[in-house]
């Protein structure tokens, strides 16, 4: 499954009003996902993970993904691709990171999504390009 398609599953499972009603679902599909993404030679894997990062990333940025989707996606992969051979997907790491600032507080009394996410995002996306 390319990772349009599976961004698009999981967004159809997802409902805003209640974020973790399909979380095992999700978690049961991105798994699959891994399963044959480990089938995949070096080159191929990191393609993937880098569009599937950067189609989040360009969701998120336009509004068809919301924060909590979107930043719930990276980090239910990050522990398998961290523990992956070396090296990183460069592009899913930054979006990792880019999610990961909006998910605490700063102690600087702004909101971290607006703050810290977005503005990586869009430097993200101006420097890699949409999916």
């Amino acid at each position: 499954m390319d990772h349009v398609a599976l961004i698009a599953d999981l967004h159809g499972l997802y409902r805003q009003d209640d974020p973790d009603a399909a979380y095992e679902d999700q978690c049961e599909r991105l798994f699959d996902w891994l399963d044959w993404l480990d089938t995949q030679a070096l080159p191929e894997r990191e393609a993937a993970l880098n569009g599937l990062a950067l189609h989040l990333a360009d969701g998120f940025s336009k509004g068809v993904f919301d924060f909590h989707f979107s930043s719930g996606v990276v980090n239910v992969l990050w522990p398998n691709v961290a523990a992956a051979a070396p090296p990183l997907p460069e592009v899913f790491y930054g979006v990792f990171e880019a999610f990961d600032a909006g998910e605490y507080d700063h102690g600087d009394g702004k909101d971290p999504v607006e703050t810290y996410t977005r503005p990586a995002i869009v430097d993200l996306l101006s420097k890699w390009g949409a999916s």
